[in-house]
């Protein structure tokens, strides 16, 4: 169970990366006719060059930790461990702006740890 919601997980996340890219990219300022924004063009383009370049590698990567996951490597249960660590970390952080929701997530990261931990998952990945 936890290793088919961690391959769902790091799809969606492939395509969210991937969805945000293209969603940047369409909504880039264009140039006006008269050519007055054209500070706004070029650092609004800018902007989106340099996110484009940030959300395909990171989709990628989710596709590779996801075919790591799915193949049984141990390196992908490591990334997966470090990736619900941080997660942790990000919640740990935010508490006190959004205390219902850190809680929320504390939860579900609790849960999820709980399960990704468990023997038989770590067992799958090749850690004993």
């Amino acid at each position: 169970m936890a290793v088919s919601v961690a391959l769902a997980a790091d799809v969606a996340a492939a395509v969210v990366a991937v969805l945000l890219a293209v969603r940047t990219m369409a909504a880039a300022p264009t140039l006006s006719e008269d050519a007055t924004n054209y500070i706004s063009h070029a650092f609004g383009g800018l902007w989106a060059i340099v996110t484009v370049a940030l959300l395909l590698p990171a989709a990628l990567g989710f596709l590779v930790l996801a075919w790591g996951t799915i193949g049984q490597r141990s390196w992908a249960w490591s990334i997966h461990a470090g990736l619900l660590a941080v997660a942790a970390v990000a919640v740990l952080a935010t508490f006190q702006n959004a205390p219902v929701r850190g809680v929320t997530e504390a939860a579900l990261i609790t849960m999820a740890a709980w399960q990704w931990f468990r023997p038989e998952v770590r067992r799958w990945h090749g850690h004993e």
